[in-house]
């Protein structure tokens, strides 16, 4: 068996969370009487992202990262807001968005007698309610979680605090399966493990970073795993 122990991305490999973000942020603003239109959303993870850089850079403490972003999105906008509370508002609203991505629990079954794990940058207890919503969180044997390991993908850290874990785990035998090139693949790529690259968009990797396989469907995992 070449691969035994299946790493999978939640956000747009299991779950539908670019759905789930923006009917989030709508809905925030729609709360305020205040008109949504799809700008806020690009404004939102320019904050977002900058934030979680200086996490990354800067030791920013996450909750200082989760507390202000509100507050600064919504500045953007000339309005001010409860940052800690929005969070809040927010992380509830985001657990409503648990739609499952194409035959993403076809492809679950079919893999249910090998080792499944979670790895994802995300908050515990969101990304464990949506799971639980969505019918696939006894699915996985454990949750690997940047909120919980302190470090993200595509930090080798995160990686290796999950694998340290694992009884008995082999590099060798272990595929990370995701969407994002710059933290699922490039997070393989810096500890050894091979990828799987799922881009149903059949977008343009015009980067550096190179995954072991593409898919454009979920299904297409059985071929690569069972060799069928």
């Amino acid at each position: 068996m070449k691969y035994k122990y299946l790493f999978f991305d939640i956000d747009n490999t299991l779950l539908d969370f670019n759905k789930a973000e923006e009917n989030a942020l709508r809905k925030m603003f729609e709360a305020l009487g205040l008109a949504y239109h799809h700008e806020i959303l690009t404004d939102y993870r320019r904050i977002n992202g900058a934030l979680w850089k200086r996490h990354e850079t800067e030791n920013l403490p996450i909750k200082e990262v989760l507390n202000t972003r509100f507050a600064k999105l919504f500045e953007t906008y000339g309005q001010t807001v409860d940052g800690e509370k929005m969070e809040r508002q927010y992380r509830k609203l985001l657990e409503e968005g648990h739609d499952l991505m194409p035959n993403a629990m076809s492809i679950l079954d079919a893999l249910c007698d090998y080792p499944l794990y979670i790895v994802t940058n995300g908050v515990k207890e969101t990304q464990h309610k949506r799971l639980k919503l969505a019918g696939i969180h006894d699915k996985f044997e454990a949750l690997f979680i940047s909120s919980e390991i302190g470090y993200q993908k595509p930090n080798p850290v995160f990686f290796e605090k999950a694998f340290s874990t694992i009884s008995d785990f082999d590099h060798k035998h272990a595929l990370i399966i995701g969407d994002t090139l710059g933290a699922d693949i490039l997070g393989g790529n810096n500890v050894g493990v091979d990828t799987v690259w799922y881009n149903p968009q059949r977008r343009e990797n015009i980067s550096e970073i190179r995954p072991t396989f593409e898919i454009h469907d979920l299904m297409a995992l059985q071929s690569i795993i069972k060799g069928v």
